[in-house]
């Protein structure tokens, strides 16, 4: 309950800061001083990046694109630097700012990020972990969104593939796989 608590304590300086248009440098510092006096001891990077990436996944389910894409951007660039550009939560970063590009009909920009973060999950976790199964999918819905369905249905397939044979076929995640199987097919 106190991370979640933290969290919406943290989406409210993120808020403010880009309501502001501080300068970037100066926002991140911001945020990371606000959460240190709430926690009371030095926010390590690893959990500033997995927090905004918590805000930003909360902002875009409330439908708040524009802070959420500024905290993306903005936690993307600090991932890359402090945590290293195929770190996990840095590609989980990258991903969540590829969905909001694509929420936003950008989508080479979108693609760019999918599928970078996918080659760098496949080198990293290998090609089933299931933090790789994610970028499968989420690359194949915005080839669904495209109207590019042969790609889509090529990517899902392989992702419900690798969902069974390791998590099986029960597992929520595979279940997932198959209603966006079954939604591209509809």
């Amino acid at each position: 309950m106190l991370r979640f608590i933290s969290g919406l304590c943290l989406a409210g300086v993120l808020f403010s800061a880009w309501a502001e248009n501080a300068p970037r440098s100066a926002e991140l510092q911001a945020i990371i001083q606000t959460w240190q006096l709430e926690k009371e001891k030095k926010l390590d990077d690893e959990a500033l990046v997995d927090q905004l990436n918590r805000v930003t996944a909360l902002l875009y389910q409330q439908g708040q694109y524009q802070p959420a894409l500024f905290i993306a951007q903005l936690n993307q660039q600090h991932a890359a630097r402090s945590l290293g550009k195929e770190y996990p939560d840095t590609l989980t970063s990258m991903n969540n700012l590829a969905g909001l590009y694509q929420a936003q009909g950008r989508y080479a920009k979108a693609e760019s990020l999918y599928q970078r973060a996918l080659k760098a999950s496949e080198r990293v976790l290998g090609k089933e972990h299931p933090n790789t199964l994610i970028n499968v999918n989420n690359l194949a819905g915005l080839y669904q969104a495209q109207g590019r369905y042969a790609g889509a249905e090529q990517l899902y397939q392989r992702a419900l593939k690798a969902h069974e044979r390791v998590l099986g076929r029960e597992h929520p995640n595979t279940l997932t796989n198959v209603n966006n199987l079954a939604l591209l097919y509809n």
